[in-house]
């Protein structure tokens, strides 16, 4: 009887332990998603690199914006690239003001077109640059850059892997000029 009672308390333990590692790896599963890194990045020197203090500077309109999707696993994978009228849409990113309040800032429906999902595989290692250039007329939510104001934004871009959302860490974006 003893020994049942032994073995039922530490399946008990190993239960609870499991339960929490799922419940913590979740919510970073998202973040991570296990074969991808998501990362905003900066052009800088003829390559893309992720910001050195997590801050990106935007002082113009159309706003250029680069995501960068590297593959982390030892395995190829496939990424999904939504299509509308032959541009990539399966970028947005999410913006929080200081306030707290968060807005998701993506691309418009052109009127007449349709969503096309192609694939893609990236090798181990391999990444893809996604360039944006994030135009009022053509995205949502955008914030319009106004001379001598500034905001900033913690950002972080979501990529649609073919209905599997996956989250870059969150950067600060500084809208417009300090003077």
């Amino acid at each position: 009887m003893k020994q049942k009672l032994n073995n039922l308390k530490y399946f008990q333990v190993v239960l609870a332990v499991t339960a929490f590692i799922l419940i913590f790896l979740s919510d970073h599963a998202v973040l991570a998603s296990g074969d991808f890194d998501i990362s905003t990045a900066v052009y800088k020197n003829g390559r893309y690199v992720k910001p050195f203090d997590r801050k990106i500077r935007i002082t113009e309109q159309p706003m250029p914006f680069h995501v960068v999707i590297t593959n982390v696993s030892n395995y190829s994978v496939k990424i999904s690239k939504k299509t509308m009228a032959g541009k990539d849409n399966a970028v947005t990113l999410e913006m929080t003001n200081d306030k707290g309040y968060k807005k998701i800032i993506k691309k418009k429906k052109e009127y007449l077109s349709s969503d096309i999902v192609m694939f893609q595989y990236l090798s181990p290692g391999e990444s893809k640059v996604i360039e944006m250039l994030i135009n009022p007329d053509k995205w949502e939510g955008v914030p319009i850059l106004e001379e001598g104001k500034v905001e900033r934004f913690i950002v972080r871009a979501i990529y649609d892997n073919d209905h599997r959302k996956i989250f870059s860490e969150k950067y600060e974006v500084i809208f417009g000029e300090q003077r």
